[in-house]
């Protein structure tokens, strides 16, 4: 069985209805443990699904992590007052930030459902034309409109601090969407979309074709967090692959070659740990 974590999103827990989220992360808790790594996060701060979970090299290891995922919870309507989408309030970010320096900046990927205003500046910023506007760092489509949130509350701002070790930004909540690019290039967070995974909801020409992101860390079995490769892809549903170019990150690093081979594993005198985080429009899964 695959360990997998929940993220919530739009649909999953509405105000003054029951269950409520944190009803909803308990119950997967409880009738999930040990597969299900959800957590409850901090009741001092907006929303419930604000977390993270260590990746590490191995079970000796476990007093430092490799690396990590972050789970940020985006809510479901409204924005500190404005109507719109939901969006992750500055508390949240303030507890991202101060987690994620006692953490050291551990090499990490995130996961908010509703897309950050950058998600929809990212993608128009790539349909521009001239020289100052590099259509090669976006791959992937969006058939649906960018539903970012409702305010700009600092999120992206703040994974923009490379001391704190988020690499990329993923969200889910517009199905038709599979594209994903580099802000800044060289040096700036990844940004985009999973993949609608499941039968449910709306669909479109890419939701009829489930599938879901593959995000893969990868490192020798000793070592440091400087070490820690990444790649992402798109698989679908039947083993194809959807987005043709794989990206790659070994710290500052960044290279485009062909899609893995799902058959390639590293040789005995090369042993490497290799952890996949599979990310849909709905959860993520580790």
């Amino acid at each position: 069985k695959i360990p997998y974590a929940l993220n919530l999103g739009n649909h999953d827990a509405l105000d003054a209805l029951d269950p409520t989220a944190r009803d909803l992360l308990a119950h997967d808790l409880s009738a999930n443990y040990p597969i299900s790594r959800t957590k409850q996060g901090p009741a001092n701060i907006s929303r419930a699904a604000n977390y993270f979970l260590p990746i590490y090299r191995h079970s000796a290891a476990e007093s430092q992590a490799m690396a990590g995922v972050w789970v940020l919870d985006s809510g479901a309507d409204g924005c500190m007052g404005s109507e719109g989408w939901g969006c992750v309030n500055p508390d949240q970010v303030a507890w991202f930030r101060d987690e994620a320096v006692n953490r050291g900046g551990v090499p990490s990927h995130m996961f908010v459902h509703i897309p950050v205003e950058e998600t929809l500046s990212l993608w128009n910023r790539a349909q521009m034309s001239g020289p100052a506007h590099d259509r090669g760092h976006v791959s992937g489509s969006a058939l649906d409109f960018v539903d970012c949130s409702a305010l700009n509350t600092g999120l992206f701002a703040a994974i923009s601090d490379s001391t704190l070790g988020v690499q990329g930004l993923w969200h889910g909540h517009d199905h038709n969407n599979d594209f994903f690019g580099e802000w800044a290039p060289p040096g700036g967070p990844w940004v985009g979309y999973g993949r609608k995974s499941g039968y449910g909801g709306y669909g479109g020409a890419i939701a009829n074709k489930p599938g879901a992101r593959v995000i893969e860390f990868s490192a020798p079995i000793s070592g440091n967090g400087s070490d820690v490769e990444w790649a992402t892809w798109v698989r679908l549903e039947t083993g194809e692959f959807a987005t043709h170019n794989r990206t790659t990150q070994k710290g500052s690093r960044r290279t485009s070659p062909s899609p893995p081979s799902l058959t390639s594993r590293p040789s005995s005198s090369d042993l490497q740990v290799r952890v996949a985080v599979w990310c849909s429009v709905l959860q993520c899964v580790a």
